[in-house]
């Protein structure tokens, strides 16, 4: 081996632990560092709530929106629906929880809006009632007794009885609909009166002091049950007229002539023959006389106040005479 080479060999064993000395210190691995693996973590996490992985379109973000704001209102009106269906349930009856339908408007019988007046024949017999409304239905209250209804869809078919009364019998129903109200009122004619009566005797006495005639009378009357009857008394002349009453009685007077008429009354009972003593009296003095010496008459008859005819067979007279002395008046009786 030659010089030189010796030389270098040496140079390089003293150098070279020189060399390794002056290597660079090598960096310390600062990952794994707390600090730092915090640090990531919370950037991670922030990236993850403000970009996620899985972002979608816009619009099918705003799609998505929508069906969800939809199916919370959906499920906001069921459990609504439900929540008023529990409460009323517990509030109403069953009966009741239906719509209650719409009120009627209108209301009218043959036409009427208000009432309707009927007049009916003493027989029995039927009548017809139309009927309009807009109502859902319609009734018949307050009919009376003698009276029977038949409804059908837009009219009523009313059956009536006879009345067996002689005096007129009224009465009044209503047709209702929801708030609408119409009356209709009937009359029906009394049976009509079939009376015979007579005068079976009559006469004329005085009173105690002499001052007026009494007259004295028995009457009989059939067919007239609950029927006001007065025996009537007029006073006649010799040529049959009426003498009138004098002003000093002239509550004697019929209110339309001033006729002198004294009357008694009587009501029957019943409809069987029924008789009746009455007796009343006549003023002397009621009895307006032109002449000092008179011949007059009482003329006795029935009348029926309700039909307002006389029903007696003919006038009973009862002849007596009459003076006039010092505008006072004697009677002398035959």
């Amino acid at each position: 081996m030659t010089h030189k080479l010796k030389n270098m060999l040496l140079i390089g064993l003293v150098c070279a632990p020189c060399f390794v000395w002056a290597q660079t210190k090598p960096k310390r691995d600062t990952t794994k560092d707390r600090s730092v693996v915090i640090a990531k973590q919370q950037a991670q996490a922030k990236r993850n709530t403000s970009q996620p992985k899985n972002v979608e379109p816009p619009k099918q973000q705003e799609k998505a929106k929508k069906n969800v704001v939809r199916q919370t209102v959906a499920r906001n009106r069921v459990q609504t629906t439900e929540r008023k269906r529990t409460q009323h349930s517990q509030t109403t009856p069953p009966s009741q929880t239906t719509r209650a339908p719409k009120s009627a408007t209108y209301l009218r019988v043959d036409q009427q809006n208000y009432f309707v007046t009927k007049h009916l024949p003493h027989t029995s017999g039927s009548i017809v009632l139309t009927i309009s409304t807009n109502g859902k239905d319609w009734s018949i209250s307050s009919l009376p007794k003698w009276c029977k209804a038949e409804k059908y869809d837009c009219y009523v078919t009313l059956k009536y009885d006879r009345n067996t009364e002689y005096d007129e019998r009224y009465a009044s129903l209503f047709v209702n609909s929801d708030n609408q109200r119409v009356r209709v009122d009937f009359k029906q004619d009394g049976a009509p009166l079939n009376i015979t009566s007579c005068i079976n005797y009559a006469y004329l006495t005085h009173t105690m002091q002499r001052n007026a005639l009494r007259v004295n009378a028995n009457v009989s009357i059939q067919g007239a049950k609950g029927q006001k009857c007065l025996i009537v008394a007029f006073i006649k002349d010799e040529s049959g007229n009426i003498i009138k009453a004098s002003r000093r009685f002239s509550n004697y007077g019929l209110q339309s002539s001033n006729y002198l008429c004294v009357t008694k009354e009587v009501t029957p009972a019943n409809d069987n023959m029924q008789n009746y003593n009455v007796a009343f009296d006549i003023p002397n003095n009621a009895m307006q006389l032109y002449k000092k010496k008179n011949k007059l008459s009482c003329e006795l008859s029935i009348y029926c106040v309700k039909t307002e005819t006389y029903v007696s067979m003919g006038n009973y007279s009862l002849p007596f005479k009459a003076k006039v002395k010092k505008s006072n008046v004697a009677t002398k009786i035959k």
